[in-house]
């Protein structure tokens, strides 16, 4: 679905995913070989940053990202997401790189549906808390989720 929020889950072999038409969260138990691993592969952000081929980089400037100045690139890229791969065509980043501790701090790729070009991805990702425990709940599976 276009501009379709998603929200997924994997902790412990179990997969929450939150379907919009239903209002609901489902709940997937994971094997270690499954196609259910595959896809959580495939859905990781960080997938979505793993190149094959990186063909050109620009220089855009320096921008601030949560207080940090930042060096900002772009770059056509060639990616190892088969998922990705199969659907979308014409990978472009943006990231913005803090230049004193060498790292990414936010990236957005966007790409062109192969069969409908007009149809575009978009995913953003911000980095924070490097090197920090952060604790992951599973969400309240049987509440109504807040709408933003």
């Amino acid at each position: 679905m276009v501009k379709t929020e998603i929200d997924i889950y994997y902790l412990d072999r179990t997969i929450y995913n939150y379907d919009s038409l239903s209002d609901k969260w489902l709940v997937i138990e994971s094997s270690t070989s499954g196609p259910e691993e595959l896809l959580i592969s495939e859905l990781n952000p960080l997938s979505n940053f793993i190149f094959k081929q990186i063909d050109t980089v620009e220089k855009v400037g320096f921008e601030e990202v949560d207080g940090v100045d930042c060096l900002v690139i772009e770059h056509q890229s060639e990616i190892e997401s088969k998922l990705l791969e199969t659907l979308w065509k014409s990978f472009e980043y943006k990231m913005w790189i803090d230049y004193q501790d060498r790292m990414v701090r936010k990236a957005v790729l966007t790409a062109a549906n192969k069969q409908s070009p007009s149809t575009v991805l978009k995913i953003e990702a911000k980095f924070y808390d490097f090197n920090k425990e952060i604790p992951i709940e599973p969400p309240d599976t049987t509440a109504k989720k807040n709408h933003k």
